[in-house]
């Protein structure tokens, strides 16, 4: 997958070369927006999309409005009342879109076929991407040991029965939906603080120096091997998670310090309080990526550090949304410093909501490196 990412940061690095040259900020989420939407489309579903230069592609089009159904009130509410999900199963209401949910089975069904007919006629070496495993699963069998597939392979291997059609359609749309906002917020948020934060920044920049030589094509092993990168990103996640929250229900009825809490009870985790509880985090409205050291690290509390939710259902999207995070920021900072500008807002006004975005959005000035 490292070498499909790869290109896509071409195209990337290609719009910060514009905006620069242009004396223009960067805006963040359009930025990285675009940068993400290709990764995966190409990663989890085989396609090669454009989605900065060819904004009205089919798949560019159904895949924004699976963003914007997110945002629905309903869909919002089904989020914070979760309980509420039986009542509109019972009276058939739908969530999505029922378009935007055809398109995607339509997809998954022509790529399926697309592949079982190339790979009867040896006419194309297997990929592996998201769907790829998915159609593994569906069809009973998985193939490959792609290490950057991550669990999700390991978790296909071990299925007891065939996915049906209809699951590897809603698997793909959960895949897009969990690694698109989970890597362009994670990118936003990291080129913020990196940019408020040049001291972080230039140690970054050197440790990529040592370890990156070629600006063209940085690899899954060279990003993997980066320890301040991972210490970064890791306190990125902390100082502005993703998911501001999630829902777990109680599978057995339980007192805690004097609270009993029922069997089916549903119960808000809220990841940006605990990210930000002194009793954890030491000046938690610091950023400081040494939290995250090799000798620090083992110290923190597991359930304080929750930035993908925890436990089987944590999110789906995040091996590769790490992996896209990584290989991008890296090939930004090999070419550019990150600045802040007079459109910065310095400090940020988040929204309320599933997700934790800037209000006003970030806006940064790339600064070319010799």
């Amino acid at each position: 997958m490292s070498s499909m990412i790869n290109e896509c940061c071409d195209t990337l690095v290609a719009n910060i070369k514009r905006a620069e040259q242009d004396g223009q900020p960067i805006e963040c989420k359009r930025l990285y927006g675009g940068f993400t939407m290709d990764s995966i489309a190409w990663c989890g579903f085989g396609l090669k999309v454009d989605s900065q230069k060819n904004k009205n592609d089919e798949f560019v089009v159904n895949a924004r409005r699976v963003f914007s159904f997110e945002r629905r009130p309903l869909m919002l509410l089904v989020n914070f009342l979760p309980f509420l999900n039986p009542i509109f199963e019972y009276f058939d209401v739908a969530l999505m879109p029922a378009k935007v949910a055809q398109f995607f089975s339509s997809v998954t069904d022509q790529t399926r076929k697309l592949r079982k007919e190339e790979a009867l006629s040896n006419d194309r070496k297997k990929q592996i991407d998201m769907l790829q495993l998915l159609l593994n699963a569906h069809n009973e069998t998985v193939e490959g040991d792609d290490e950057e597939a991550g669990p999700q392979l390991q978790t296909l291997k071990g299925s007891k029965r065939p996915l049906t059609n209809d699951e590897v359609t809603a698997q793909t749309i959960l895949f897009f939906l969990a690694g698109y906002e989970t890597t362009n917020t994670l990118l936003g948020f990291a080129s913020y603080l990196l940019a408020i934060n040049q001291d972080c920044q230039e140690k970054l920049y050197s440790e990529i120096l040592d370890a990156a030589s070629s600006r063209d094509l940085v690899s899954y092993d060279t990003v993997g091997k980066m320890t301040y990168l991972d210490m970064v990103i890791n306190e990125s996640l902390r100082f502005y998670p993703p998911i501001a929250g999630f829902f777990r229900t109680c599978n057995k009825t339980f007192s805690h310090k004097g609270i009993t809490f029922e069997k089916g009870t549903q119960v808000l985790i809220n990841i940006y309080a605990i990210h930000h509880d002194e009793k954890y985090w030491p000046d938690p409205d610091k950023f400081d990526p040494e939290r995250f050291s090799p000798e620090r690290k083992a110290s923190i509390p597991p359930m304080a550090f929750i930035p993908f939710g925890y436990g089987p259902r944590n999110c789906i999207g995040m091996r590769l949304a790490l992996l896209e995070t990584k290989m991008a920021l890296v090939r930004t900072l090999q070419q550019y410093r990150l600045d802040v500008c007079p459109e910065t807002q310095i400090p940020l006004k988040l929204n309320a909501g599933l997700f934790t975005s800037p209000r006003e959005g970030i806006k940064l000035r790339p600064v070319a490196r010799q």
